[in-house]
């Protein structure tokens, strides 16, 4: 928001300095990015004399050295009054002074000149011819360099802040006003306003109907009758210009003047283009079109507040006019419109449509609902005097509720124990009314405040004890190095799970990555090819990368992937625990969401060095990862089969399942490698592995403790046997009845050697298992363990027709 101090002393006193002001306003809370001055005399800066010699070839002239900041220039003088040590208004060369003089670096009697020492004639300061240049008061402060027109405190000074998007109050002229007047410790004044009307009734000429009346509460207009379009005055264009809007003409720029100075937009139809003299407020029909001001036909869903006449709309309410009723060079006749829409109807609408103006900006944020008559009002006196318009008597209005702030409750202890500063109640009232605020119900322990209308943003307790805060001066709160928190509520199970899944892929050397809930369809469908009818669609989205809630994580860390393989990081292990979106039964009011753990990984197993084979990362990486975070947790009873994808992983992925005690299998996850057509949607080149895990599935399942036992004392027994088996029976099963039925004393079980080839026959594999056997109290014997081994060959020969490979 650009604020001119010219215009805004019409609304407050100010004594200070624009620099001195912008900081004192920062420091307040209302940041001003920059203070920008606008120059009359332009390539005029302030130089001070070092040196004065005689000319050589010239009795009247004397050759000086000026320091103008930047450099020292050496500058022919014809002036009898110049001596070293003074400080003077000096032209640079390629300045055109006020009576047209162009300044260049000319030789003057045979010596150079670059520029010029100017007197008060000469920059038109003077009648007539100036005896001397103009030598500066002594008495003040200047610096080489220093623009002339500062010095002589000229210029526009524009204030540049940057409103956030909780004080939508100074958005205008009268809301920087009333912060300035906190500064200032002075009083904000509002131009007094008398529409003086005089024509004819207006319930007449105008009828009024509010069909939706959560979108638009309050709708007022007036009918400025006999007006003359043609261009604004000179102080009116400055004005608009100087805050960052051109002039259009005069009807459209006091529209703009008022927005400015009050903060509510407002909108002029043409009277005679309005069907029927009526405004009609109503909700949109989904795949109505409109066209706007700006020359675009937008398609609207069932969310704009729409004004409409007695056969067609004519604005999109809160946000921008229509072509078939705008203001022309032959309108005659004004329907002036202001208006308090929902600020949530008013930024959905406007993010819908893509479209940007000043008035979707203010009334989204929330404009003051006390202001809606007030600037209709000085809109029309404007029209009047600038326009030669006469105004209807009377205002046509709808209004269905009016909104009120309610009363806050602000206790002393509660400023104490925020603040860290014992601040008086009186203090702390004043503070707040200077602010607009009504204090009621004053004592020691609390008080009653009922904030402005103008001021939304102060709706609880918190949001006072801010304001105090920044009036009484953050540099005058105490500062501390330490603090007092409260640890009374402990760490709950879910909170401590997700550290030591965090933890636990640190560990592997995985890299968390968080990745947008909002993606784009075309990579969800690619994944799951058959899942577009679950897919959670947005409906307003902000493009279409981000138009529908995610249904895998995968897509996602791909992208991760192949930016990283972008910028030649090659080594990728990235993981990320987030949640995923579908409609599991289009009845459902809201989408299911699920957790999930995903990651992928790509590259080198370990980073090049001298002693080291370079060697890619495989399946048993990736198998390593999945089964080591299952192990973090206890889950090791888990059952590996053969995972038949729709279309993300190749053939050798599989899925996880955990037995569970009524027979049945739970689904945990699945892992393998992501299949080439994928790679290629997301322009990957190189192989990666990637695994989903449901997260809350390996919540439930984790062991909500372990227990440890001691290490036997007694030695171990260790027997390999190594099974002949039909290729097609899963390693898995065999393992899982090897531990099954190893019997107490066997304490792991694991695969070390597959074979495949001539001395097992075709269609054969041959799988080799190492047996650990121990007992805890005593010495295990041969004859046990040979017992139980011949138990578990006569089994797997009975059940997957294995025998002993010799």
């Amino acid at each position: 928001m650009k604020i001119a101090l010219s215009w805004l002393r019409d609304y407050v006193e100010i004594h200070r300095l624009p620099q001195d002001l912008a900081g004192v306003l920062t420091m307040n809370g209302l940041a001003v990015e920059s203070v920008l001055v606008d120059d009359p005399l332009p390539g005029i800066v302030i130089g001070k004399v070092l040196q004065v010699e005689k000319h050589p070839n010239a009795d009247k002239l004397s050759l000086t050295r000026v320091d103008v900041g930047s450099e020292v220039l050496g500058i022919v003088c014809g002036a009898p009054n110049v001596q070293a040590g003074q400080w003077v208004p000096v032209a640079m060369v390629g300045t055109r002074l006020p009576g047209g003089l162009e300044i260049k670096k000319a030789r003057i009697r045979g010596e150079e000149s670059s520029g010029m020492i100017c007197s008060k004639s000469e920059l038109g300061f003077e009648e007539g011819k100036s005896p001397g240049i103009w030598e500066l008061d002594s008495g003040r402060e200047y610096r080489p360099g220093q623009r002339f027109g500062e010095y002589l405190n000229m210029g526009e000074a524009i204030l540049d802040i940057d409103v956030t998007s909780n004080r939508p109050d100074c958005l205008s002229y009268i809301g920087v006003a009333r912060e300035v007047a906190v500064v200032e410790n002075t009083e904000a004044r509002l131009p007094a306003v008398n529409a003086q009307e005089a024509g004819p009734d207006v319930q007449g000429a105008v009828r009024v109907t509010v069909e939706d009346s959560e979108g638009c509460p309050h709708y007022a207009a007036r009918v400025i009758l006999g007006v003359a379009v043609g261009p604004s005055p000179d102080w009116l264009v400055r004005r608009l210009e100087a805050s960052g809007l051109r002039s259009i003409n005069n009807i459209v720029d006091i529209t703009h003047f008022a927005m400015l100075e009050c903060g509510q937009p407002l909108h002029a139809f043409d009277y005679d283009r309005i069907a029927g003299h009526s405004i009609v407020v109503r909700r949109s029909r989904t795949g109505e079109t409109f066209t706007t001001l700006d020359g675009r036909t937008h398609r609207l869903d069932d969310r704009v507040v729409l004004i409409c006449d007695a056969e067609r709309p004519v604005a999109l309410g809160g946000i921008m006019g229509g072509k078939n009723s705008e203001v022309s060079d032959t309108t005659k006749n004004i329907l002036l419109e202001s208006a308090y829409f929902d600020p949530l109807r008013i930024r959905q609408s406007a993010r819908a449509l893509g479209i940007t103006s000043d008035a979707c900006m203010r009334f989204g944020r929330g404009v003051d609902p006390a202001r809606t008559i007030y600037a209709l009002d000085r809109a029309a006196e404007l029209m009047r005097d600038l326009a030669g318009g006469q105004v209807a008597r009377g205002i046509a209005e709808c209004r269905s509720s009016r909104r009120t702030p309610p009363a806050i409750r602000l206790r002393s202890s509660a400023v104490t124990r925020l603040l860290a500063q014992d601040i008086p109640t009186e203090t702390v009232s004043s503070i707040l009314e200077k602010l607009g605020c009504r204090v009621t119900d004053r004592s020691l322990e609390a008080i009653e405040v009922v904030p402005p209308t103008h001021r939304p943003d102060l709706t609880i307790e918190v949001d006072l004890i801010e304001e105090v805060a920044r009036i009484y001066g953050y540099n005058r709160l105490p500062s501390s190095r330490s603090a007092v928190v409260s640890y009374d509520q402990p760490e709950n199970r879910e909170e401590m799970f997700g550290r030591m899944v965090r933890s636990a892929f640190q560990e592997m050397g995985l890299y968390e990555v968080t990745t947008n809930s909002m993606v784009h369809p075309k990579y969800q469908t690619v994944v799951l090819p058959d899942a577009e009818e679950q897919f959670v669609r947005l409906i307003n989205p902000l493009n279409d990368d981000m138009s529908v809630m995610r249904v895998s994580l995968l897509p996602s860390l791909l992208l991760v992937l192949r930016d990283n393989l972008n910028r030649d990081n090659k080594d990728v292990r990235v993981w990320e625990l987030g949640r995923t979106y579908r409609y599991v039964d289009r009845g459902m009011l809201l989408p299911s969401e699920t957790e999930v753990i995903a990651g992928c990984l790509s590259g080198q197993r370990w980073p090049a060095n001298w002693d080291l084979k370079a060697e890619s990362i495989d399946f048993f990486d990736l198998k390593r990862v999945v089964l080591g975070l299952c192990r973090k947790f206890a889950v090791d009873k888990l059952d590996i089969i053969p995972y038949h994808d729709r279309g993300t992983f190749d053939a050798n992925s599989l899925e996880i399942l955990t037995p569970m005690a009524d027979g049945s299998s739970r689904r945990l996850g699945h892992f393998g490698r992501v299949s080439r057509a994928v790679l290629r949607v997301f322009d990957v080149k190189e192989a990666v592995w990637a695994f989903e895990i449901d997260h809350r599935t390996l919540f439930e399942l984790a062991g909500s403790s372990m227990t440890a036992r001691p290490v036997s004392r007694f030695p171990s027994v260790k027997r390999d046997l190594a099974f002949v088996v039909e290729e097609k029976v899963p390693a898995g099963s065999l393992l899982k009845f090897l531990r099954e039925h190893g019997g107490e004393f066997l304490e792991t079980v694991e695969i070390f050697d597959l074979y495949q080839g001539n001395q097992v026959g075709k269609g054969q594999k041959s799988l080799a298992f190492s047996l650990n056997f121990q007992a805890p109290e005593r010495t295990l014997t041969e004859a046990e363990v040979d017992s139980t081994l011949r138990r578990l060959v006569e089994g797997a020969g009975s059940m997957f027709g294995a025998h002993l490979r010799t």
